[in-house]
């Protein structure tokens, strides 16, 4: 009965990924014309298939962290630099979706890290060669991104991953509930939880996460100040110049 039931989660698991995969192939599909017809589209786009920088494939067992746009890579810029102060010997590759975030990265911790990319499409193909290709010896994600080929990938291959900075907004709570199967199994491949609030943890073990391996850290947007350049790269991502006054109310 228990080999049965294995084997039905192993082929309802396969099932899944095959329907996820062909979804995914759509939204690709009128992705790249969009990105065409709104003026997005760039050289270091075929990063996303996998196409990766010499730099990148060179380094040695590194970190990979991934920060998703301009607000994740400012963490990303403390995150390397405090790792760099500990230990300058570890080597380092960061990865991203928008290249607003590549330009800031690129802007402030070009001499820090061993290498910048643009972060995979999530087809099963494409993050088993990536992964393959820079070969880390871990990999962090800040805040809450879940892609699901990648995460398992990592599982697979027993590379350790870390949520730094996590939090679970109200509205994905309510989005990650409708799927709680799928969710349970996208955690499941995250080691270690360290998020923001009380209420972050316990909506991680409600999902699904393992208790035990969250960790309440807080805010690292509030450590410190932000640096004059990267406040004037937030600045110009949000719409404002360097001197608009900002109130918050």
């Amino acid at each position: 009965a228990e080999r049965d039931l294995g084997s039905r989660e192993k082929r309802f698991k396969r099932k899944m990924r095959i329907i996820y995969n062909i979804f995914f192939l759509v939204f690709s599909v009128f992705y790249v014309p969009y990105l065409i017809f709104k003026n997005k589209f760039h050289k270091d786009f075929f990063q996303k298939l996998g196409n990766l920088p010499e730099e990148v494939i060179e380094s040695k067992k590194p970190i990979w962290i991934h920060a998703v746009s301009v607000g994740e890579s400012v963490l990303a810029v403390k995150l390397i630099k405090e790792i760099k102060r500990r230990s300058l010997d570890l080597e380092i590759v960061v990865s991203t979706t928008t290249q607003t975030g590549y330009d800031l990265l690129n802007k402030n911790v070009t001499n820090l890290v061993n290498g910048i990319f643009y972060y995979p499409l999530d087809f099963s193909f494409i993050v088993s060669k990536v992964i393959k290709l820079v070969d880390p010896m871990m990999y962090v994600l800040i805040e809450t991104e879940l892609w699901p080929n990648l995460l398992e990938e990592f599982k697979r291959k027993k590379i350790p991953v870390i949520l730094v900075n996590g939090r679970i907004s109200d509205n994905s709570f309510k989005n990650y509930k409708r799927i709680k199967f799928i969710t349970k199994k996208l955690l499941s491949c995250i080691n270690v939880f360290c998020v923001q609030t009380n209420k972050d943890a316990e909506r991680i073990g409600f999902l699904g996460g393992e208790v035990k391996n969250v960790k309440i850290l807080g805010n690292i947007k509030f450590d410190e100040t932000l640096p004059n350049a990267l406040e004037n790269d937030i600045r110009k991502e949000c719409g404002f110049s360097p001197n608009d006054k900002i109130i918050v109310a």
